[in-house]
């Protein structure tokens, strides 16, 4: 359990905003977001849910939350189970808050507490693809924060006025990588040698619904090449960023070749030691593509960041032969290296602070209500 900002109901006839935090990567987004609203007077009160990755990130973070329900797991009828029983809760915590608007990454019980409650939502959201939280929450939202690349015609289909769908010039994870510092007690932390290269492994959400039934298949396909690998280059630093806090599932998985994380790691950090990063087109894809690290991506199918990452140069998909892919990348001459890492920072400078432009937008938005009130 987070502990909440302070005792619900204190200062409540003040305007302030609620924000829903349900994984890591909205942890590190609205961890930005909150500061930049903060620093402006808004009073923000963050709720999340029982999620071991979450929890700890908010930890990690120093951003305090009230822990509202739980994660639903891999079943349908589990997600649908734990969505009522945290929309219930929702509804107790945010009647005795009174909240002037709710803010959130497209969380399904946030959005639908909110429209009930007759409170404005304001989503934002950088994945059309994952189809089941677009449909619950977008029609729902006042407003639709997502990055520029994504064509406002992938979020009209869900039910959203175009003139409501607001666009900022950056990828998310620009967010937080614009000033970070990164921190070499990470690499102790996890028992790294500095000497030697590193490999560093992000699996995807096996658990979440967009990619249910294909996440086991890409994890094994995964291990396979990290065992031909091993044998190979027995240098390598092979790092597993467990996911759901189920460490001895990829240690049985990838036996004696991978260092298996239990808690949640200082990512950032580790990507930027990093030789090499594996991932599945998710956030630690877009931060390593970001950072300049070699970076290949075994989501099973695309996504419009991931395909504009792809384009510039900075993200290679492997769909056949990822042992291969890892040979040739894990060995990159040292100008093919400083050409990369030259090219994203130049990329990642031109992008805009999303999460200030969120902030923004939704500060101009509650003065509004609180006027209109």
């Amino acid at each position: 359990m987070i502990k909440t900002y302070m005792t619900v109901g204190k200062g409540k006839d003040m305007p302030h905003v609620a924000v829903d935090i349900l994984t890591p990567k909205q942890a590190l987004l609205f961890k930005e977001v909150v500061g930049f609203l903060e620093e402006d007077g808004v009073e923000v009160y963050c709720t999340t849910r029982r999620y071991f990755e979450v929890e700890e990130m908010l930890k990690l973070l120093r951003l305090k939350a009230v822990c509202v329900g739980k994660h639903g797991g891999a079943s349908l009828q589990g997600k649908l189970e734990a969505y009522a029983e945290r929309v219930r809760n929702m509804t107790s915590f945010y009647s005795r808050l009174r909240p002037s608007l709710v803010l959130s990454f497209s969380s399904p019980e946030a959005a639908r507490t909110a429209f009930g409650l007759s409170i404005p939502h304001l989503a934002v959201n950088d994945s059309p693809h994952a189809t089941a939280v677009a449909r619950l929450t977008i029609p729902l939202s006042s407003i639709l924060f997502t990055p520029w690349i994504i064509p406002a015609k992938e979020w009209v289909r869900y039910g959203i006025d175009k003139s409501r769908i607001i666009s900022y010039r950056g990828l998310d994870p620009a967010s937080w990588l614009k000033f970070f510092k990164p921190s070499r007690k990470v690499l102790d932390e996890i028992g790294l040698e500095t000497d030697k290269p590193i490999l560093t492994i992000r699996p995807p959400e096996y658990l979440a619904s967009y990619i249910l039934g294909k996440g086991e298949y890409v994890i094994r396909n995964i291990a396979s090449a990290v065992k031909r690998l091993h044998r190979k280059r027995p240098d390598l630093q092979v790092v597993v960023l467990s996911r759901y806090g189920n460490a001895i599932k990829f240690r049985k998985i990838f036996g004696n070749t991978a260092l298996v994380t239990d808690a949640v790691v200082d990512g950032r950090s580790l990507l930027n030691f990093s030789t090499l990063f594996v991932g599945a087109g998710g956030t630690m894809t877009a931060e390593a593509a970001l950072m300049g690290i070699p970076t290949i991506s075994v989501y099973p199918g695309s996504t419009i960041v991931e395909e504009y990452l792809v384009r510039k140069g900075l993200v290679f998909k492997a769909n056949k032969n990822l042992f291969e892919c890892i040979s040739h990348r894990i060995e990159m001459p040292d100008d093919e290296l400083i050409s990369l890492k030259k090219r994203a920072l130049a990329i990642l400078k031109n992008m805009e602070n999303p999460a200030q432009r969120i902030a923004k937008v939704s500060e101009a938005f509650l003065r509004k209500q609180v006027h209109r009130s």
